[in-house]
């Protein structure tokens, strides 16, 4: 198929390829690829460095089977989640648009600037949520900008909750107005248009971290966590709520569990909830003490050991 003999193992930055197991492996995790990912790698590891044509890869790959170029849309998406879901930021395959693609090596330096930016981005955020609480508590309008700012949707109204997706490469948010959860691209390469991934009433929308579901809050009949899959748009109930919130929800690292803010009864506080990706069970996992207003804007650590939460005092 590729024409060049390849080792039996590749590294690729600090991963290492298996071609014939068709998996890649860090350290002590790995991540298995479909046959046909694994031969289109094969291709690219043979030509490292080099652009290639989509149509040079559809002929050497899928030989002449009739199939649309969302195959090797997918089969790209694959790979690239594959080794972000090892190291996170890792991407070692270039989108050089309107031809092909190229195999890069990852740039250290890039990696180093990668961790960088999304510790800052964090801190941001954090600083982000507690503005946002202020606002809501003295209902005066707070701006904050992190770099240079551009547009991103084409949705009218107010926008809050955003969550990107590195491996989907879509931003994830929601709208007050019309009560929706939306999503739109942020490659000004290829741009995307905003469109509504889950109908009114919804909100606080939050990627898996393989990008391929997004959990959100139904607000009617009754308030509920959904799970909506993003290629099929399978939408399936995981827990009920039993009080509407903020909406913020986060979905653990290892995508094993899923966290919301909840009370037991109106004069319960809130306090941080988690139930597994299945369903199959919950717990509770705060402890705000009485006649507090709770816990809210749950956020796990990169290793999902650690819990942040921001816990709101007594109201005056």
């Amino acid at each position: 198929m590729v024409g060049v003999a390849l080792p039996e193992r590749i590294l690729i930055g600090r991963i290492s390829v298996d071609l014939a197991r068709h998996r890649l492996v860090s350290g002590d995790r790995e991540h298995r690829i479909e046959p046909r990912a694994a031969q289109v790698l094969a291709l690219l590891c043979a030509h490292r460095g080099k652009v290639l044509s989509r149509h040079r890869i559809f002929d050497e790959v899928w030989r002449g089977a009739e199939v649309t170029d969302d195959a090797l849309n997918r089969t790209i998406f694959d790979l690239r989640r594959a080794f972000s879901s090892l190291e996170p930021g890792a991407d070692p395959i270039e989108t050089v648009r309107k031809v092909g693609y190229r195999l890069r090596e990852p740039d250290p330096v890039r990696s180093k600037r990668w961790l960088a930016t999304a510790t800052a981005t964090t801190v941001a955020a954090a600083s982000l949520l507690a503005l946002g609480w202020w606002w809501q508590a003295n209902r005066k309008p707070v701006i904050a900008l992190v770099g240079e700012p551009r547009s991103l949707t084409t949705a009218l109204g107010f926008e809050y909750h955003p969550d990107y997706s590195a491996t989907a490469g879509l931003l994830a948010f929601s709208c007050q107005e019309n009560g929706s959860v939306a999503i739109c691209g942020l490659d000004p390469s290829e741009p995307t248009s905003t469109r509504v991934l889950v109908e009114a009433p919804a909100r606080g929308g939050r990627w898996s971290p393989d990008g391929r579901a997004l959990v959100y809050q139904r607000l009617s009949p009754e308030c509920e966590i959904h799970v909506r899959q993003f290629e099929d748009g399978v939408d399936s109930l995981l827990r009920p709520c039993r009080a509407r919130n903020d909406g913020s929800i986060a979905w653990s690292p290892d995508d094993q569990w899923i966290y919301w803010s909840d009370r037991p009864s109106a004069q319960e506080p809130f306090a941080v909830y988690r139930v597994t990706v299945g369903g199959d069970s919950w717990s509770r996992v705060s402890a705000p003490p009485t006649g507090a207003v709770g816990d809210f804007f749950p956020s796990l650590s990169p290793d999902g050991r650690l819990l942040a939460l921001f816990r709101a005092a007594t109201p005056a």
